[in-house]
């Protein structure tokens, strides 16, 4: 290989390692700026409702008041547990099951169903990973004509 040829290859690489190094940063800052938002989020849900349980407002007073009394919690995380745990002691609100991408999760008392298996006789289907609610409000159209709303829309009354 001739000397020209192999400081090509050479200056070739370096560049390419360059360029995908500053791909790397740039990729990991707007994960971090994605995660900063999420978690942002939850934070300011869960203040507001910790308000609203200093205000003696239970969380099923929020969905009585929306007149959703049959309700259907998409997202079993831990968001999703805080909303059963809740609920399930409520004498006015029913919760017909836990969605989740993975089905095979475990919630004392709560069956929990995949996508493909919405049921209909709910009133709403509250989504707790707000941050993701765009997304996963189009996937749901799309499976259900049932009512989809945020926990942060509830929440916000």
């Amino acid at each position: 290989m001739k000397k020209g040829s192999v400081l090509t290859v050479i200056s070739s690489f370096v560049m390419g390692m360059g360029i995908t190094g500053l791909c790397i940063k740039l990729y990991r800052k707007s994960s971090i700026i994605v995660n900063t938002d999420k978690f942002k989020r939850y934070y300011n849900l869960l203040i507001k409702w910790m308000q609203m349980r200093e205000e003696k407002i239970l969380l099923e007073d929020c969905f009585v008041n929306k007149q959703y009394y049959r309700v259907i919690i998409y997202g079993i995380g831990e968001i999703g547990e805080l909303v059963y745990k809740e609920l399930r002691k409520s004498e006015k609100i029913s919760v017909v099951c836990g969605i989740d991408q993975n089905s095979n999760l475990y919630l004392e008392g709560l069956e929990i169903k995949g996508i493909d298996d919405i049921p209909i006789n709910a009133d709403v289907i509250v989504v707790t990973p707000v941050f993701a609610f765009e997304e996963i409000q189009e996937i749901l159209r799309k499976k259900t004509n049932l009512n989809i709303v945020s926990l942060e829309e509830i929440i916000s009354v």
